[in-house]
């Protein structure tokens, strides 16, 4: 083995003496050395030929543990332990997980634990895999562990290059200290620590000094930090907090519906460390986690009432959820407050209400016109052609007429009646006691009864029972003149003996089925389309549906379906 006589040509880093009275000096360069004879003289380690990792030349820290071991931390080649025997065994390092080691620990439960340069703290567990152990705060600053310290209750501390870190290493809960706590400075040197063991102090160095901790002196604060509203902002301009402070809560105007809140935890340990959520309910669904930052933004909030709550948690992870509670209501313009809503429905349901009686007033109008209408038309109208008629007749039969006269006077009687019955027809469609399905049907089977009866085996069905189901006076009148053009065509054209009339109401729809035996007729001979078209049209303009099916010597059927209401 090569021997180096004096020590501060080994450029060594770190020392620990083993129970065997041996020197070991770690280098920087140059591997492990050890010294038989309290350091005059320091021989290489010699490693086993086939050791893991080749020969480790760059040692970072040693350390003795409870049995007697020697625990080799390398930079590059890994975490060595060395029994009393000199057996040398790779424990963590490129055969398990390739991680830069910067320090280590056996702590007073046998836990090895590894510091590591960028992938944070380590625990070792069986099989040589070394797990890492995150930190409660997550700051990825915190990832280079320099070096390793067990105070008296078994707490682990951590010099880091972003502050001091307490570690509970049975729960995992963890605590940063950082310069605003005291320390000095945020970033510390690798293995500059050291633990007395009678006072029970820790000493860290770093660039800017020593930092010294007294463990005992470090309670846990288990009281929640109090959350205070530091400062109020609406529209972007700064308001006394007092506003919001009231009994009742803070109330805005319908165009105040911007605004902030500032609040603070009051918890001074480390302020970089106190974190916040904040919701505004029922805006917010679910807290909003804002991190350190201790400001809550809200725009465009519609009117309604409102809370605003923060929770906030101090540099121990210690939550106040009860928090702070502010009530907040934000007022609606005056066109939308229940005032002039209520006002507005008020006022659309009497102009509702107004026209709804405005029509009834028109509708009975209506039908005491048509009344009056049907009474002069029967009495008046309707009379005077009865005594046209009767007297043409009486006229007719005197003596003394020539032929001429008489056949007159035949004329004049008949076209009296004649004109008589369409009049009792007209007062039929305007008289308003007539406007139901079952006066429409009624009407159907007397006019079948007078165009067919004597002429044709007439056989009319219709249900029994039919709903007093009022129907538009235009309506009415245009399935009864369908009906009646489709009787006195075969009055004129069929020369047949039987006519069927079905009658029916499927839902909504009317339907007729009119049918005789007769001789036909050829529903494609241009020479009736104008009349079939234009009953047709009659049909169509009350969304109905006319269809004629005949052929020559083979009779005729006409179906009509419409629509009532």
């Amino acid at each position: 083995a090569a021997r180096a006589p004096y020590l501060n040509e080994l450029r060594a880093l770190t020392m620990a003496r083993t129970r065997d009275g041996a020197l070991w000096a770690g280098t920087e360069d140059d591997g492990l050395f050890v010294s038989h004879d309290s350091g005059r003289h320091f021989d290489a380690f010699d490693w086993p030929g086939d050791s893991e990792g080749g020969i480790p030349s760059h040692v970072t820290h040693l350390e003795v543990d409870d049995s007697g071991n020697l625990w080799v931390t390398t930079f590059d080649e890994g975490l060595y332990r060395i029994n009393a025997n000199g057996e040398a065994r790779l424990i963590a390092g490129p055969g398990g997980g390739a991680i830069r080691i910067l320090t280590s620990l056996v702590d007073s439960r046998g836990t090895v634990w590894i510091g590591t340069e960028g992938s944070g703290i380590r625990r070792m567990r069986e099989g040589g895999v070394a797990e890492e152990v995150g930190l409660v705060d997550g700051d990825y600053r915190s990832r280079t562990i320099a070096s390793i310290l067990e105070d008296a209750d078994r707490q682990l501390w951590l010099a880091t290059n972003n502050g001091v870190v307490r570690l509970n290493p049975v729960t995992g809960e963890s605590m940063t200290f950082r310069e605003a706590a005291g320390i000095a400075g945020n970033r510390f040197y690798a293995n500059s620590a050291y633990k007395d063991e009678a006072t029970g102090l820790l000493y860290f160095g770093g660039p800017n000094g020593v930092t010294i901790v007294d463990p005992s002196r470090i309670e846990k604060r288990n009281t929640p930090p109090p959350v205070a509203l530091t400062a109020l902002q609406i529209n972007g301009d700064t308001v006394p907090v007092s506003r919001a402070l009231t009994t009742g809560g803070l109330r805005l105007a319908p165009r105040e519906n911007f605004f902030a809140f500032s609040f603070a935890a009051l918890d001074f340990t480390d302020v970089t460390l106190n974190r916040y959520e904040y919701q505004l309910d029922p805006l917010d669904e679910r807290w909003r986690d804002n991190g350190n930052y201790n400001v809550a933004n809200y725009t465009a909030v519609k009117p309604g009432h409102y809370t605003f709550r923060v929770r906030a948690r101090n540099a121990e992870g210690v939550w106040n959820n009860e928090g702070l509670q502010i009530p907040v209501f934000v007022a609606a313009p005056w066109y939308k407050t229940i005032w002039a809503q209520s006002a507005a429905v008020a006022l659309v349901l009497s102009l509702i209400s107004a026209l709804y009686w405005y029509r009834l007033w028109q509708l009975r109008e209506r039908q005491a016109l048509r009344l009056r209408i049907a009474g002069r038309l029967h009495d008046d109208i309707g009379a005077n052609l009865a005594a046209m008629s009767l007297k043409a007749d009486m006229v007719r039969t005197a003596e003394g007429l020539d032929e001429r006269r008489r056949k007159q006077l035949e004329d004049l009687s008949r076209l009296a009646r004649e004109t008589a019955h369409q009049v009792r027809e007209t007062v039929w469609v305007v008289n308003t006691q007539y406007d139901t399905l079952a006066g429409l049907v009624s009407k159907m089977r007397d006019t079948a009864d007078v165009l067919l009866g004597g002429r044709f085996d007439v056989t009319f069905r219709a249900p029994e029972a039919l709903p007093q189901r009022r129907m538009e006076m235009e309506v009415r009148q245009d399935i009864y003149l369908l009906f009646k053009e489709s009787l006195q065509n075969i009055v004129k054209h069929s020369e047949g003996e039987t006519v069927q009339v079905d009658v029916s109401l499927v839902g909504s729809e009317l339907r007729v089925r009119v049918e005789d035996d007769g001789k036909g007729f050829d529903p494609n001979d241009p020479r009736l389309g104008n009349g079939l078209g234009l009953m047709k049209q009659r049909a169509t303009r009350h969304h109905g549906r006319l269809t004629f099916t005949s052929r020559p010597s083979d009779g005729t059927v006409v179906e009509l379906a419409i629509p009532i209401r």
